[in-house]
């Protein structure tokens, strides 16, 4: 973890440096821009993160000071820096991505689910079996559902095992696995060229039946109701 232990910017009080830094975040010049990247290093975690945003908000937030974000001791500075890649348009670095992978193993749950959310908005196909694992294993429900539902936006086939066993799950979760396997019906129900959709108005356990059909054959596809006859009943 990184951490700060001295005040940066000019300001008695941490609400003072951080309304300079807000301030500085949304004016150009390079004054702003040099408090900035003088707040990235604040003892206090609000500047920090307020730095992160301003530098951001401007398209100056280097790679290496995000990642440097992705390691800070304080969670709400790691969410903050997650999200801000998941919000980027481009997909993260590699080295932002691979920062990203471990902190899939952070101790704050929150923290875990903003670098699902950013996995997932980078399409990093590498970080499949992580999402397994944290959906099988992770003691808190939300990284569980959050796990299950970037399976299924990801669509790649190596997930769908792990999706189908999280309809046994919670309520929440079920709905999860119904919009993961709604994602992944050009894998799992073909029809032709053209994808079946599965009614999110149906619940998991109905969506794994017709998905196990059809991996076996035993499901007959219906062109009007996108699912098999006997399940859709």
């Amino acid at each position: 973890m990184v951490t700060h232990d001295s005040p940066t910017v000019p300001g008695e009080t941490p609400q003072e440096r951080r309304l300079a830094v807000i301030t500085a975040g949304h004016r150009a010049g390079e004054h702003n821009h040099e408090l900035l990247v003088t707040g990235l290093s604040d003892a206090d975690p609000h500047v920090r993160a307020s730095a992160l945003r301003g530098l951001e908000k401007h398209s100056l937030l280097e790679t290496a000071s995000l990642v440097s974000a992705l390691h800070d001791a304080d969670p709400g500075v790691r969410q903050d820096a997650a999200r801000i890649t998941a919000e980027r348009s481009a997909p993260g670095e590699s080295e932002v991505l691979e920062t990203l992978r471990l902190l899939l193993g952070d101790s704050i749950p929150l923290c875990v689910i903003e670098a699902i959310r950013a996995l997932s908005a980078s399409s990093d196909l590498e970080s499949v079996p992580l999402l397994m694992e944290l959906a099988r294993t992770h003691g808190d429900q939300l990284v569980v559902e959050e796990a299950t539902a970037a399976l299924g936006e990801l669509g790649d086939e190596r997930g769908l095992p792990v999706i189908v066993e999280m309809a046994e799950g919670k309520p929440a979760l079920r709905r999860r696995v119904v919009a993961a396997l709604g994602g992944m019906c050009e894998i799992i129900l073909p029809f032709g060229h053209q994808p079946v959709e599965i009614s999110f108005k149906i619940d998991a356990r109905r969506a794994v039946r017709i998905f196990k059909n059809n991996q076996t054959g035993a499901g007959v596809l219906d062109k009007d109701r996108g699912c098999s006859g006997a399940d859709a009943a």
